[in-house]
């Protein structure tokens, strides 16, 4: 192992992926000759080349400066591999030392196209089981982000005429950074603006228990008292990955008996995202990334929730009730339950609901709206321009969809 001069270990680069330049595995979008001799390379790596990097991913989440578990191998992986209608590929910004590489920045993307004009445009992937869209970025935010606009500055627009990102945070890092960088104001548009609940800081969680009103606490305490009149109840976290493996099927199952069910949306009538679901949450499980919560009465599974955590920020991926129980708001004990839990972790940094942002119940017992964006960037010659018209046509048809939500009040 050796170190850069910034003395941070980088691994040798013969036991690097195949270099950032060969058009075998890689097109190259942009380079910049850094400081310090270091030479950046944004490039995007077929799908085939996760397996060879996923080394290089895993030391980036550990030190990143936005956890997002949805762009880490254990997760993507399994995503990729099952639900990936369009060929996933993997965009990488590498700092290049002499003969040491190291990676600062990583997203999944897609080469798709506008709906109306027909662009092409790298999408940054997100998708309804990971709507977050923010990249693994380098601890050392500002350099890698001034970086990144150099090589977009450079970028020639062959592939793609722009990057888009959609479900982007606003008070991410990286978002700020980006959004702030002069190189990058010609040809970065920030649109569609929306929220969903969430939490935010140590105070964010004393508000989301203090938000429930006292006629709520009651109606909730009595709902308590009248289901534990017929059984014992009984409040578990289930975190070893033997144990997750058994209530992740309860869970599915669960789900199918329910709404999602009669609409066709459970986990379990589609194939391709059951084995999704199984071999992501199995994974992540075994990295001590997911806990399922659950309520139950005699054994009897009442209500589950599946959540996902990386470093102190927390992701409530899916909820599941028994219908039948839902005038004692079980689903509404749970969360409330859940809320209570995390209290008491003194490392936690934030919570996602990744809720549909006309969705009730989670601004109720997550209060603190999370802002999301859309931001696109052109690249090329007329980046200005081409970044202006897909903007225009995405937020044209973001505002359809949300009236169209609106009108049946659900998501799409």
């Amino acid at each position: 192992m050796t170190y850069a001069k910034d003395q941070r270990p980088v691994e040798d680069l013969s036991r690097a992926p195949e270099s950032a330049t060969s058009s075998k595995t890689s097109r190259v979008l942009g380079t910049w000759a850094g400081l310090e001799s270091s030479f950046w390379v944004l490039e995007i790596r077929e799908n085939t080349a996760l397996n060879q990097i996923s080394s290089h991913v895993d030391r980036l989440a550990e030190n990143c400066s936005d956890a997002n578990p949805f762009f880490e191998p254990s997760f993507l992986a399994p995503a990729a591999m099952h639900l990936g209608k369009e060929e996933i590929r993997f965009m990488c910004l590498w700092e290049i030392i002499g003969n040491h590489r190291e990676l600062r920045l990583f997203a999944p993307v897609q080469l798709t196209r506008t709906p109306v004009r027909r662009q092409k445009i790298w999408r940054i992937w997100s998708h309804p089981y990971a709507p977050v869209s923010t990249p693994l970025l380098d601890g050392e935010a500002n350099r890698t982000v001034n970086a990144l606009s150099n090589c977009i500055e450079a970028s020639s627009g062959e592939w793609a005429s722009v990057i888009l990102f959609e479900a982007l945070p606003k008070s991410s890092e990286f978002a700020n950074l980006l959004h702030l960088e002069p190189r990058l104001s010609n040809r970065l548009i920030r649109f569609s603006v929306s929220g969903r609940g969430g939490i935010t800081g140590r105070e964010g969680v004393i508000r989301a228990v203090s938000n429930i009103t006292g006629k709520r606490k009651q109606r909730l305490r009595k709902a308590h008292e009248r289901l534990e009149a017929g059984g014992a109840l009984k409040f578990d976290t289930c975190a070893d990955a033997d144990c997750v493996d058994g209530e992740l099927q309860a869970h599915l199952l669960l789900e199918d008996h329910g709404w999602k069910s009669r609409r066709g949306t459970s986990i379990l009538k589609d194939e391709a995202a059951t084995k999704f679901a199984r071999h992501a949450v199995l994974q992540m499980a075994h990295q001590g990334n997911c806990r399922i919560h659950t309520l139950k009465q005699n054994e009897k599974l009442l209500a589950s929730m599946i959540m996902i955590s990386r470093h102190g920020n927390y992701f409530p991926w899916k909820i599941a009730f028994d219908e039948n129980y839902s005038g004692y708001s079980v689903g509404n004990l749970l969360l409330s339950h859940v809320n209570q839990q995390i209290t008491e972790d003194r490392s936690f940094v934030s919570l996602d609901s990744l809720a549909s942002s006309l969705n009730e119940t989670a601004l109720r017992f997550w209060p603190d709206r999370i802002e999301l964006c859309s931001m696109v960037i052109g690249l090329g010659e007329n980046s200005s321009k081409k970044a202006l018209q897909v903007a225009s046509e995405i937020e044209a048809l973001n505002d359809a969809k949300l009236m169209l939500k609106k009108f049946l009040g659900r998501s799409l």
